[in-house]
């Protein structure tokens, strides 16, 4: 069985994600298959390390993401002809029951004439502890995972965070009983990347004012904090070598003051360590059974 990790990445070397993305696809996968949207931070000679399949855009717009994916299956199916296809993305690891346990997943969806399968998001959100739970930060079930196929396209029109996964497939046959942990909430200076279709940066002075403006509108479900609710991630949901070393104190609702305040926390080495945002200390008794459905990887 060829499992391929499907990865789309852009100066993830600048960003931290790179090699915790990297070495936790290549525990599980069997090949790698990269496109590169541009980089200039040196993300590609990192990707060269645990992959030759990379393949280098010439112009940095991730307005053409879908496109791009075309690209990397395409070249997957020539190059490499995999069974399966796992798509994660580069602020992105998959859990330690799914490094442990993905293999024997696929054997049992293959037995049950599965061909495709979602995970659920887990989205950290100020650090590397804390899992938010308000708006539709829970809710998110993704289909991450498919069967190789000889017909198999995307939908390739312009356009950032749509449909994700192959036209050949609907729905997912299947939920498979393993968390993608996401890290893009857990650095304010990564937020914004997640709100708009366009370059957050290229606003300079403007983007403090753009990040207060849409912090204040309750409809803005990540930007908005007012109803910030968490709870800290057993440490065993963690692969072992992604398991935080420290536990940073509880998140609490909380309100941008102005735009200066944006600023400073926008511009700060340490969000957490910033004196007038609220924080409690919490310690609570944690159950690893309710972060998991049940026992069983596969669930129907």
């Amino acid at each position: 069985m060829n499992l391929c990790a499907f990865i789309q990445m852009h100066n993830e070397i600048d960003k931290g994600n790179l090699k915790r993305c990297l070495e936790n696809v290549k525990s599980f996968c069997d090949s790698i298959v990269i496109y590169d949207d541009a980089s200039t931070d040196g993300s590609v000679e990192l990707a060269k390390q645990y992959t030759p399949h990379i393949i280098v855009g010439e112009k940095n717009d991730w307005q053409e993401e879908r496109a791009h994916k075309q690209l990397i299956m395409n070249y997957a199916k020539n190059k490499i002809k995999p069974d399966w296809f796992l798509w994660i993305d580069c602020d992105e690891i998959l859990d330690r029951n799914g490094v442990n346990n993905i293999k024997k997943a696929i054997t049992q969806m293959v037995a049950q004439n599965k061909t495709s399968a979602s995970f659920h998001q887990l989205n950290l959100w100020r650090g590397h502890n804390w899992q938010r739970l308000d708006g539709h930060f829970n809710s998110s079930w993704f289909l991450r995972l498919w069967k190789n196929t000889p017909i198999m396209n995307f939908d390739t029109s312009r356009g950032c965070h749509k449909r994700m996964h192959p036209l050949s497939i609907g729905t997912a046959d299947c939920k498979l009983n393993f968390r993608i942990i996401h890290y893009g909430f857990s650095d304010y200076n990564q937020i914004p990347d997640h709100c708009w279709n366009w370059d957050f940066k290229s606003y300079g002075e403007g983007r403090y004012k753009l990040y207060y403006e849409s912090s204040l509108v309750e409809v803005s479900w990540i930007m908005n904090e007012s109803k910030c609710n968490t709870k800290l991630v057993h440490p065993e949901v963690f692969p072992i070598s992604n398991v935080p070393k420290n536990i940073v104190v509880k998140p609490q609702p909380f309100i941008f003051q102005s735009v200066e305040h944006v600023e400073k926390v926008l511009t700060s080495d340490s969000t957490p360590a910033i004196s007038d945002m609220t924080y409690v200390t919490e310690t609570p008794k944690l159950n690893l059974l309710d972060f998991y459905h049940n026992s069983e990887a596969l669930i129907i």
